[in-house]
Order: structure tokens, then sequence, then C-alpha cells
């Protein structure tokens, strides 16, 4: 698509009445054609088509509105000239694991993405900023506790786990990848799910203690689940790898 107008075009035909999700262009001309293609197709009314670019860059944490990260980013599809043919900007808040093409090898990097919908029709959607990727405690509303361990821990742990005996515990689930990991460092996380009419607050923070107190749970990150809700800990839910052991309280 990005190799020519003439090409962008009969790529864009191939997609009438419908759409397509493309990774942006690093090149900013193939990046032009595809853009200028799109603009002349909604001049000529040929045909109706969406495209969705998707634009990888780095995280910005503090970045709450679409505007403040205008402020910090820029990117060539997002430009007054091309206001006509952009019917939605999503900007992901969470990052996510990314793998492009390498010269020797896959390249693996975590970067946020925002999405930019360009259509021939519709309505004009503004931007905004969206959640994708619910929170670990999110769920469900039950009291639950949560065990990140490294993954080659996996079967000590849940030996450990099955020894223990939790008043008010339903279950432990998992082992599932945890989002604490990386290519380097590895981590899988179990959680523990407990009855909100059986435990209160006290259970919970005993159970924790108690889980605490046995060795073979030494080299896990555990703590109740609702920790993770506090603005303070939401960057222990970011994939990136762990740089210290805290515990939850």
């Amino acid at each position: 698509m990005g190799k020519g107008m003439a090409q962008a075009k009969a790529a864009l035909k191939m997609f009438a009445g419908g759409g397509i999700t493309i990774w942006a262009p690093q090149d900013n001309n193939a990046l032009q054609h595809i853009l200028a293609a799109v603009k002349e197709v909604t001049v000529t009314t040929e045909y109706q088509v969406q495209v969705r670019l998707l634009i990888p860059h780095d995280q910005y944490p503090g970045c709450r509105t679409p505007e403040s990260l205008l402020d910090l980013w820029k990117h060539p599809a997002i430009n007054q000239k091309w206001k006509d043919i952009t019917k939605e900007i999503v900007f992901l808040q969470q990052p996510s694991r990314c793998v492009f093409s390498g010269n020797f090898n896959p390249l693996h990097h975590v970067k946020a993405i925002s999405i930019v919908t360009l259509s021939t029709a519709g309505i004009k959607l503004g931007m905004k900023m969206q959640d994708w990727v619910p929170s670990l405690i999110k769920y469900g509303a039950d009291p639950a506790i949560i065990i990140d361990c490294e993954a080659d821990q996996e079967m000590t742990t849940r030996q450990a786990l099955a020894q223990c005996r939790i008043p008010g515990l339903y279950q432990w689930e998992g082992p599932i990848r945890s989002l604490g990991g990386s290519r380097e460092g590895k981590r899988s996380q179990f959680s523990g799910n407990m009855g909100p009419t059986i435990v209160s607050e006290l259970d919970v923070r005993l159970a924790v203690r108690t889980l605490k107190a046995n060795d073979y749970l030494s080299r896990c990150l555990l703590g109740r689940a609702a920790f993770l809700e506090t603005p303070p800990a939401s960057s222990l839910t970011l994939p990136l790898p762990w740089r210290s052991s805290p515990s939850f309280r």
C-alpha cells in the first residue's frame, strides 16, 4: 500500500465496503501515500472504506488525557491535514508487548498503542484514552489473594498452597502468566478467591500473614488483591520486570 498513490488506491479498492487494520508504516513517504489515497477516495466518492492504523510509541504513564499525551508525542497521521478523513483516535492506556521483525530474529518491545481510524464516510468520534486490560482484581468483587512467583517455582508454590489451610478460601486458581514477567525473567501468578459473606477484611489479612510465614513462599510476591486497586500499586500491573520483591499489606 505504501509503494505509491496508484498502488495504495488499488489496495484500498480490494476492501471497498469494508475495512482493514494495519501497522502504520515507519517510512513517512509510505504513510503519506496511504493517507493521501484515503483522502482522494473520499473526494471522488468512488467507494467507502475504513483504514485503522496501529501506531506503537513510547509509554507516557503520567498522561491521562489525549491532550497531555500529544504535548509529548506527535505522529504524522495525527495532523490537521488529515482531519477530514480522521474519524477517531484511541490511545490505549496500558502498554503491550509487541513483536517486530529484526535483521536476525524477532524483536520484543513493550510499547503503548494508538489507533487512528480513517474513513471515507461516517461521523467523527474525536479522541479518547481507553483501558484495554482490566485490573487483575476486577474480574470479580470477591476478596482475593494474589501469589506471584518465578515461573520455575510453579510446582513448589502449588504444593505449598495445597498444604496451607486458609479459612473461607474457595480455591486456588492458576498458574497463569504474570504481567510482571519478562523475556529474561518469566513469572507466574496464582489467585485465591474467598467468600465475601464468609470472611472479613481481618480474615484476609490473617490469611496473608499465614502465607508469608510459609518458607516455601518466601520468594513469592504475595498479598491482598485489593491492594492493587490503589494508585501507588498500579505500576505493579505493568508488563515490566519486577525490580524488587515487596509484599502487599
